[in-house]
């Protein structure tokens, strides 16, 4: 198994999120939100102008538990969403010891 991780623009949520559920390729997904200081400025129209100047814009982060084999399914479906692409950026984490807690 393997984590995928996406940070993106907020504004992207609900595209990925339909994308997502209308897929059998996921059974769950998360989202949680952060806070990004960098100087890559593609921030969306809330933003203050101060925020624009400190570098601060309002991401998403995406995780997705998936087996290795079905990445490159995944992938092609997110890059479907417009606009993703040119402000995202992903990587993968190799889960080698899940641990699944039921009852």
């Amino acid at each position: 198994m393997i984590l995928l991780n996406m940070v993106t623009l907020t504004e992207f949520k609900q595209d990925i999120s339909d994308s997502l559920k209308q897929s059998d390729l996921v059974k769950m997904f998360s989202f949680i939100n952060i806070d990004e200081h960098s100087d890559q400025q593609s921030g969306s129209l809330n933003m203050s102008k101060r925020d624009l100047v400190v570098g601060y814009t309002e991401k998403i982060k995406l995780e997705v538990l998936i087996p290795e084999d079905r990445l490159n399914e995944i992938e092609n479906l997110l890059k479907e969403i417009k606009g993703l692409d040119a402000n995202s950026y992903s990587w993968t984490t190799e889960i080698k010891n899940l641990r699944l807690f039921n009852n």
